[in-house]
């Protein structure tokens, strides 16, 4: 939460000037969420909607851009799990 409200510990030697950049950009998105009710705006890339058609997110570095999602197969198989357990097989497990 650091990043999203811009308060990193500037004493802190790990922090770079990167951490900065990235903190301006997710308070930006945040807020421009906050208040048009999507995360886009002037002085950032455009963030597009997650879909099944077009399965991106954002990757956040120096500047942020949209990217493939990280671990997708691992996501997957989370995915399968978690549909089991709220399955009455799953459920009863779970007791």
């Amino acid at each position: 939460m650091a990043y999203v409200f811009k308060h990193l510990d500037k004493s802190n030697p790990e922090i770079t000037q990167t951490d900065f950049e990235i903190s301006e950009a997710m308070a930006t998105y945040w807020t421009n969420f906050a208040k048009y009710g999507h995360p886009n705006g002037k002085g950032v890339p455009e963030w597009k909607p997650f879909s099944s058609e077009n399965p991106v997110v954002m990757h956040f570095n120096k500047v942020p851009k949209m990217g493939s999602v990280p671990s997708e197969e691992s996501l997957k198989v989370l995915d399968k799990y978690f549909e089991w357990r709220r399955t009455p097989e799953g459920a009863g497990w779970a007791k």
